[in-house]
C-alpha cells in the first residue's frame, strides 16, 4: 500500500491425501478372481485378481491427489473330494474310489473280497479330506442242492459225495460209521457266500440184523449156555439146564437191530441094566439098574425072556426095547 513496500513472492504446496484400499479373502473355484472388497483415491490396482490359492499384496495405485495403498488378498484353499462305492467281487481287480483336487492314494482298487482304506492327497488349491473305507462284497453263490443215499452198517467208514460244489467253493463228503444221518457240505472261499448253510449230500445208514447162533447142547443135569455165538446184540435167556426149547432174544446194541431164534437142550438117551435072576418062584425085578427113566414090565415070576421099556423123564429119551428074562 501507499506505506509498504512489496516483499518476494513465495511459494506452498496441496499435499496428496492417503488412499485407502481393503482386500478380503475368498475359497479357490478354479477361476480367476478380484481381491479388493473397497477403495477409495485409487485410480487402478496392480496384482488385484487371483486364481490358485495363496495370499498376495495388491496397490491401490492413488490418482492426482491421493498416494498409493496397499492390502494382502488371500485365496484359500477348499477341501478336495474324495468318493468311494462299493463293489461286488468279480475275480478281476475293481476301482472303487475317485479324488477330485488331490491325487488318490491307500487301497483304492482291489480284486478280493474285504474292507478298503483309500486316500486323496489335496493339490496345492485343496486340502486332504478324510480317509475313506469301502468293502468288496463278497459274491452270492447258489447251493446246489441236497442228494440222498441210504446204505446199511457195515462195520468200517462209508461215505457219499453228493451234488457237486460252484466253483467258488469246496465240498466235504458226507462220511460216517455208526448207524445215523451224516452230512457233506459245501464250503464258500473267501470272495463267496452261501445264503444259508449249503448241504450237498445226506448219507443216511441204516442197522442191520444182529447174529445169533444157536449150541442147542445135550442135557447134562448142569446149567448150559445154548448160544454158541453172538454178534451186534446181548442174549438173553440163553443159560438153561431142562431139556426143552426156549426163546431167546439178542438185543441188538447201536448198530443192529435185535433179533429172537429159538434155541434148546436135546435130551440125554437114558440107560436100563437087566439083572437076568434065576427062578426062585417069587415075583422078581429082571432090571438091574436104570437112570432118566421108568422102566414097565420088569417085574416077572416065570422062566422066560421079556421085553422091557424105560419110559425117559422130561430130561431122557425112551430107551429102545431091551429083551430081559429070568433064568431056570
Amino acid at each position: 500500500d501507499a506505506n509498504h513496500n512489496s516483499p518476494s513472492n513465495k511459494s506452498w504446496t496441496m499435499n496428496k491425501a492417503s488412499s485407502s484400499i481393503s482386500c478380503k479373502t475368498v475359497d479357490y473355484n478354479g477361476n480367476s478372481q478380484s481381491l479388493v472388497n473397497s477403495s477409495s483415491g485409487c485410480a487402478s490396482y496392480s496384482n488385484n485378481t487371483r486364481t490358485a490359492a495363496g495370499s498376495q499384496t495388491v496397490t491401490c495405485n492413488g490418482d492426482s491427489n491421493h498416494n498409493n495403498s496397499t492390502c494382502t488378498g488371500t485365496v484359500n484353499k477348499v477341501a478336495a473330494t474324495l468318493s468311494c462305492s462299493n463293489k461286488t467281487y468279480s475275480g478281476s481287480s475293481q476301482t472303487a474310489c475317485s479324488c477330485s483336487g488331490g491325487t488318490i492314494g491307500g487301497t483304492y482298487a482291489a480284486t478280493n473280497a474285504g474292507t478298503y482304506t483309500a486316500s486323496c492327497t489335496g493339490d496345492a488349491n485343496h486340502n486332504s479330506p478324510s480317509n475313506k473305507s469301502w468293502t468288496m462284497n463278497k459274491a452270492s453263490l447258489s447251493c446246489p442242492g441236497t442228494a440222498s443215499k441210504s446204505v446199511n452198517y457195515s462195520g468200517g467208514s462209508q461215505s457219499y459225495t453228493g451234488n457237486n460244489c460252484p466253483s467258488g467253493s469246496s465240498g466235504s463228503n458226507a462220511t460216517g460209521t455208526n448207524v445215523g444221518t451224516y452230512y457233506g457240505y459245501c464250503t464258500a472261499d473267501s470272495n463267496h457266500v452261501f445264503s444259508s448253510t449249503c448241504t450237498r449230500a445226506k448219507l443216511t445208514i441204516n442197522k442191520v440184523a444182529a447174529g445169533i447162533i444157536c449150541k442147542n447142547p445135550t442135557w447134562n443135569g448142569s446149567q448150559q449156555n445154548i448160544v454158541l455165538d453172538y454178534s451186534g446184540c446181548t442174549p438173553s435167556n440163553h443159560l438153561q439146564t431142562n431139556a426143552g426149547t426156549y426163546s431167546v432174544t439178542c438185543t441188538g446194541d447201536a448198530n443192529h437191530n435185535s433179533v429172537t431164534v429159538t434155541c434148546g437142550i436135546g435130551k440125554a438117551v437114558a440107560g436100563i441094566i437087566c439083572k437076568n435072576p434065576r427062578y426062585t418062584g417069587s415075583r422078581q425085578n429082571i432090571v438091574q439098574d436104570y437112570s432118566g427113566c421108568t422102566p414097565s414090565n420088569n417085574w416077572q415070576t416065570n422062566i422066560g425072556s421079556y421085553n422091557v421099556t424105560c419110559k425117559g423123564d422130561a430130561n431122557h429119551n425112551d430107551t429102545p426095547t431091551v429083551v430081559c428074562s429070568i433064568q431056570p
